[in-house]
């Protein structure tokens, strides 16, 4: 388990209204809300420094087991732990209607197996990004019970993918899952980690056993979707940018052959 927050009372974290992270030391009754309408973007710098100083245990742990309100027994954190690890000046708070003005890259990853030292390590392995700023909707936005999700979801899922200027996929697994798919179909150049990429560890034992190459990818038809209903509402994105779900598909096949840091141009 991880040290009480107050072993470290120097440091100094950014608090989101139903998060733990907090501006100056842990105070769970002190919080500065997200103002709505807005999100959270992370400075590129700031990302591997952060994620170097949080203790082995936390770098280690899957983003689902991070997000659990069971992580840190007795604090009294509520669900959605986002980076208390990083100091408040690695984030910006930003306007939805500004987000096209910031360069960012947008991180696909797998919350049940990929960690923060997972996408550190792969990102370190390709020169980091050239993006000023990273997000990622585990990044964005506080837990999923609360109000702010409720009515910010679809922005974070659905606009951010779109607006990115670099579009990271952590693992041809991802490939699977259809809002990987949407999210790639807005790609200009996107960049995919393989195997060869990953620390030991769940991510990677999961990439060797449900990663796909040029051969064994099935198509957005076999995608799985936890809302079935959402497939329907992918599909016509994908046919709207690339013609058909078939040329997409081809384009997506191209992407798994790449062998260069930067992906073939999906559009």
């Amino acid at each position: 388990t991880l040290p009480h927050p107050k072993a470290a009372p120097r440091r100094t974290y950014l608090r989101i209204k139903g998060m733990p992270a907090l501006v100056g030391e842990f105070d769970t009754h002190s919080c500065s809300p997200i103002p709505p309408g807005h999100v959270l973007l992370l400075r590129s710098e700031a990302l591997g420094t952060g994620i170097e100083s949080m203790p082995p245990v936390a770098r280690q742990m899957t983003f689902s087991e991070l997000v659990s309100k069971d992580t840190f027994p007795g604090v009294g954190f509520p669900k959605g732990m986002v980076a208390p690890f990083f100091d408040k000046d690695a984030f910006v708070v930003v306007a939805q209607d500004d987000v096209h003005k910031y360069r960012f890259a947008w991180l696909t990853h797998a919350l049940d197996y990929s960690s923060l030292g997972d996408l550190a390590a792969a990102l370190k392995g390709r020169g980091w990004t050239r993006a000023p700023y990273v997000g990622f909707g585990f990044l964005c936005m506080p837990p999923e019970d609360s109000d702010y999700v409720k009515k910010h979801f679809d922005f974070v899922y659905t606009e951010m993918p779109k607006l990115a200027s670099e579009l990271h996929i952590f693992g041809t697994s991802s490939l699977k899952r259809a809002w990987p798919l949407f999210e790639l179909a807005f790609s200009k150049r996107p960049i995919i980690y393989t195997a060869a990429d990953f620390p030991e560890g769940p991510l990677l034992q999961h990439e060797r056993e449900n990663g796909v190459t040029t051969e064994s990818y099935g198509g957005f038809a076999s995608a799985d979707c936890t809302v079935r209903s959402d497939i329907d509402g992918i599909k016509r994105s994908i046919e709207e940018i690339h013609g058909s779900v078939e040329v997409f598909d081809d384009k997506v096949r191209s992407l798994l052959s790449w062998q260069s840091d930067s992906g073939p141009q999906m559009r």
